[in-house]
């Protein structure tokens, strides 16, 4: 990832960029990761930063059901990242 932000501060774009944290962890690691990300893309003046969380068992769980994430667990980390990033796209 460094590599890429490097080349991205060489190149000249008008567009605003968006990053997209994947596979965030819960407590206090994730926020830890949140930071260092938030620290190496800030430079950058991203228009956008968005999170998905990390929750694999609601994604096995849905995969095996068969099912929608919100089917297999209502209450998933991932469903909720997903459903705040749909609204800020709706928006």
């Amino acid at each position: 990832m460094d590599q890429v932000l490097i080349l991205l501060e060489k190149t000249a774009m008008r567009a605003k960029l968006g990053f997209l944290l994947n596979m965030k962890s819960q407590g206090k690691k994730g926020d830890g990761e949140e930071a260092r990300f938030l620290s190496s893309i800030t430079p950058l003046r991203p228009g956008s930063m968005r999170v998905l969380a990390r929750d694999g068992r609601s994604v096995q769980a849905s995969e095996e059901a068969r099912s929608t994430l919100i089917e297999a667990n209502e209450r998933s980390p991932l469903r909720k990242s997903l459903a705040k990033i749909a609204s800020e796209l709706a928006r």
